[in-house]
């Protein structure tokens, strides 16, 4: 049950729990405790840093253990990878084994592509390179786009060309 001035996050609980602990041994007399405050204090700390530490040892062993058991899984993978190639480049090997083990099986008759259509809310017809004709709306770009029917934009504003010198 922390209230305001107990850490909530067990590091900072740990290091607060820690000055707390030596500053109340040290000044107990001065803080009004007796000595069987102090001792009932410490009966509950030792607990607390042995849960704290195994706590932390636990989560180191789970790190390496979920290192160590990515690591093997990469390697298993890549073994497994290999052996479906071979069993994949096997043409004894049947659909009906392929789809037993899990892998792909192979399409015999390749699905055709549907015909493109346009975006919606295009209904351009075809251009004569077959293409589909887009203009590009002024709310877009501005006055830097150039449509088919528009104008070439201005020029970007910049420095003057240099102009001929005469001499005289």
């Amino acid at each position: 049950m922390p209230t305001g001035y107990i850490p909530r996050a067990d590091g900072t609980f740990d290091t607060w729990q820690h000055h707390f602990g030596i500053y109340v041994t040290a000044h107990f007399l001065e803080l009004g405790l007796t000595v069987e405050e102090v001792t009932g204090l410490k009966k509950v700390m030792l607990p607390w840093r042995s849960a704290f530490e195994a706590h932390g040892a636990a989560r180191a062993a789970a790190k390496a253990a979920r290192i160590a058991k990515t690591d093997r899984r990469g390697d298993y993978e890549r073994t497994i990878r290999e052996v479906v190639r071979r069993i994949q480049s096997n043409e004894a090997v049947t659909d009906a084994q392929r789809a037993a083990l899990g892998i792909t099986v192979r399409d015999a008759e390749p699905t055709p592509a549907p015909a493109p259509t346009p975006r919606s809310g295009q209904n351009n017809p075809p251009s004569a390179g077959g293409l589909w004709s887009r203009s590009i709306s002024p709310s877009v770009c501005g006055t830097r786009c150039a449509t088919p029917t528009s104008p070439r934009p201005p020029a970007a504003p910049g420095p003057a060309a240099p102009s001929a010198r005469r001499s005289g």
